[in-house]
């Protein structure tokens, strides 16, 4: 029902910056959407969520904790070296959609 995704992402540097010899830079973005996702650049709030969640980043995929009653999920997962931490507020979280996830994950990190 709502979803909120932390990531890696580069930061390319504007003309200016590209002038003065400045690269690209890591950074993390976040998507958030009820229906429709939106992106955002992520400020130190998303940099202190991951550095929390740090060692749980062990395999493509790993659920953090789910709360049946509130409907909160917590995973994460990796693709290549790169952390990704999903929030996501559902009703039921079961086998299958557990599997879909693992499975594409797993697909993003052979590809």
């Amino acid at each position: 029902q709502d979803l909120n995704i932390i990531f890696h992402d580069l930061k390319e540097p504007t003309d200016k910056q590209a002038e003065k010899g400045e690269k690209p830079k890591l950074c993390y973005s976040y998507v958030q959407g009820h229906k429709l996702p939106n992106l955002f650049a992520g400020k130190d709030k998303e940099a202190l969520i991951m550095q929390e969640y740090e060692k749980e980043f062990t395999s493509f995929f790993n659920i953090t904790d789910f709360n049946k009653e509130k409907g909160q999920l917590i995973a994460c997962a990796k693709i290549g070296l790169s952390p990704v931490l999903l929030m996501a507020n559902i009703p039921s979280f079961n086998q299958l959609q557990q599997s879909v996830l693992i499975s594409l994950f797993t697909g993003l990190q052979e590809s």
